[in-house]
C-alpha cells in the first residue's frame, strides 16, 4: 500500500511492500550471478575442472585428453595417446575424420609429422614412435563454428568419437 510521509515540508511516497520484494529480487539477481560466476571458474564456458575430460577406446589403447567445453576461435588441444601396438614399424598414422576437419582448423601438432596425406576426404598424419613405447601427440586447433561438436579420430584399426560443445 502506497503511503506518504511528511518529514519537515517533505512529502515522500513510500511502499515498504514493493520495496521489500524489490530486496528479494536483488537477493536472487546476486545469488544467480554468484552461480554465473561459480561455473566459469569451474569451467562451465570453457577451460577448467568441470570441462577436462579423457576419452578412451574400448580396451584403452587410444585416449584423447580434450575439453568438453570450447570457445569459437579459441585456441585448443586434442592430446592424444596410443598404445605401442597401434604404432606399427614405429610410425603412428592418425587419422582425422572429414566431420572433423570441416569444424576445426589445425595449427600445428608436436611433434611434427614426418607425412601428411589424404584419404579420401580424410587426412593421415604420420609420426616416428619408439618401438615398444606409448606414443603422444598433440594436436592444436581452432574450432571454425560454434554448436555441437562431434569428433572422430582414428589410428589404426582403433576409432574413438567424442562429443564437444563449441560457444560462440
Amino acid at each position: 500500500m502506497t503511503r506518504f510521509k511528511t518529514i519537515g515540508s517533505l512529502q515522500l511516497h513510500e511502499d515498504l511492500a514493493h520495496e521489500r520484494r524489490e530486496w528479494k529480487l536483488q537477493r536472487v539477481g546476486w545469488a544467480l550471478m554468484a552461480l554465473a560466476l561459480l561455473a566459469a571458474v569451474l569451467g562451465l564456458f570453457g577451460h577448467g575442472p568441470l570441462s577436462e575430460t579423457a576419452s578412451a577406446s574400448a580396451d584403452g589403447a587410444l585416449t584423447v585428453r580434450h575439453q568438453r567445453f570450447e570457445r569459437y576461435q579459441a585456441p585448443s588441444e586434442y592430446d592424444i595417446g596410443a598404445m605401442p601396438a597401434l604404432a606399427a614399424g614405429g610410425v603412428l598414422v592418425l587419422r582425422v575424420e572429414p566431420a572433423l576437419l570441416a569444424r576445426i582448423e589445425i595449427e600445428r601438432f608436436e611433434p611434427a609429422p614426418q607425412q601428411v596425406r589424404a584419404d579420401g576426404e580424410a587426412l593421415l598424419f604420420a609420426f616416428a614412435t619408439v618401438p615398444g613405447k606409448p606414443a603422444r601427440v598433440r594436436m592444436f586447433f581452432r574450432p571454425k563454428r560454434f554448436g555441437p561438436l562431434v569428433a572422430s579420430v582414428a589410428v589404426g584399426p582403433q576409432r574413438l568419437d567424442f562429443r564437444q560443445f563449441v560457444y560462440p
